[in-house]
């Protein structure tokens, strides 16, 4: 028995005429006889009797009315659950940020992402223990770091690799060795910003690893700036730098070079929770980003437009 033969028997109990419970079932009268007795046979009971043209319920039809009466609220009740959770679920979609400021701001500057589909695109930028932090509790559906946000519970999938290298001021020292490793770097003063920047915590990351300390002055950005600045062509700014974002911070008069020895690169990821089936759900808005982050990602704002 189905639910389809419950409302088919709703139905008939408020005509108790075949004729037009199947009219309006819109199914031929046989059909509906044929369900009639297929549930009295799975049930074990007459829930009619037949006199000519008249039906009359019996005493176990009317038990089971008020059986089927409740199944069909619960039916209600669930398939009103369900588009309560779909009308949310296409309100919006909330995507936490960690990573480049520059980059956050173009989201909303060019209207990146501001919508899918019908669905608007909520952005929270934060730290990335904070990103996580919500993309475990559901407070955030998808997230966009670097480095990425790894875990049993979280599915990713790369945006950006970019490979690590150094921006060397033009007539710096280094310039007049044919390879550069790691080693030689540390004759030199090296500028990076402060702590708190995940670039900076990914560079001391790979430093531990290679059991190396460097001379690292830190600086806030606009300090940085102005030191890139100032040192153009001069001979004095030596810098870790992601190839690719390499001319948008440095440009002329740096040139970006690879360590001989450094197989490191600033991985930019979107992340989700495996509870959430997001990665089915959503799986045209991840493909959106990962064609167009790298639009963002680069810098080459004159390609965007507001969507």
């Amino acid at each position: 028995m189905n639910y389809v033969q419950i409302q088919q028997f709703l139905v008939l109990s408020k005509t108790m005429n075949m004729t037009k419970a199947a009219k309006e079932l819109f199914i031929t009268q046989p059909a509906l006889s044929h369900s009639l007795s297929k549930m009295e046979d799975e049930l074990g009971i007459k829930l009619v009797y037949r006199d000519g043209n008249r039906l009359i319920m019996t005493n176990e039809g009317r038990a089971m009315l008020k059986d089927f009466e409740e199944i069909q609220k619960s039916y209600e009740k669930m398939f009103a659950h369900a588009r309560n959770m779909g009308e949310k679920t296409k309100d919006k979609i909330v995507l936490g940020f960690s990573g480049s400021a520059a980059a956050f701001s173009a989201l909303f500057t060019y209207g990146v992402l501001s919508h899918y589909e019908d669905t608007t695109i909520e952005k929270i930028f934060a730290d990335q223990e904070t990103v996580k932090s919500m993309l475990l509790n559901g407070q955030v559906d998808f997230a966009i770091t670097f480095p990425p946000i790894t875990g049993d519970d979280i599915e990713s999938r790369v945006l950006i690799r970019d490979p690590i290298q150094i921006a060397i001021a033009g007539r710096h020292p280094l310039l007049k060795k044919m390879k550069i490793r790691l080693e030689d770097l540390k004759d030199y003063p090296m500028i990076c910003l402060t702590r708190d920047n995940p670039f900076t915590r990914v560079c001391e990351q790979f430093l531990a690893k290679k059991n190396l300390s460097l001379q690292m002055e830190e600086v806030n950005y606009n300090e940085l700036m102005q030191r890139v600045e100032a040192g153009r062509d001069a001979g004095k700014v030596l810098c870790f730098t992601a190839r690719n974002q390499f001319s948008s911070w440095y440009g002329r008069g740096y040139r970006c070079l690879p360590v001989e020895d450094l197989n490191e690169a600033l991985i930019t990821s979107i992340a989700w929770r495996k509870d959430a089936d997001f990665g089915y759900e959503y799986k045209g808005l991840i493909e959106k980003i990962e064609k167009g982050y790298d639009r963002v990602y680069y810098r080459n704002y004159r390609n965007l437009k507001p969507e």
